[in-house]
């Protein structure tokens, strides 16, 4: 996949989902949220990389805008 939003939607999907398991009264086994955890965590280097590869640079520099958001 080459597009950052879907990386970005489906790790922060998984990081809700792994936030509900670990704080409802759900009986589920510690050894399921770790397997979890260290998806998410490929997970993120994942999404980090599709951002860094795929993504547009900015057209401004630090120094001219240091926040830039659309």
């Amino acid at each position: 996949m080459k597009s950052p939003k879907v990386a970005i939607s489906l790790v922060t999907a998984g990081l809700v989902i792994f936030l509900y398991l670990c704080n409802s009264h759900l009986n589920v086994p510690t050894f399921f949220l770790v397997g979890f955890l260290i998806l998410l965590q490929t997970g993120f280097l994942w999404m980090v990389y599709t951002i860094l590869k795929f993504g547009k640079p900015s057209n401004h520099t630090f120094d001219e805008k240091m926040y830039d958001d659309k």
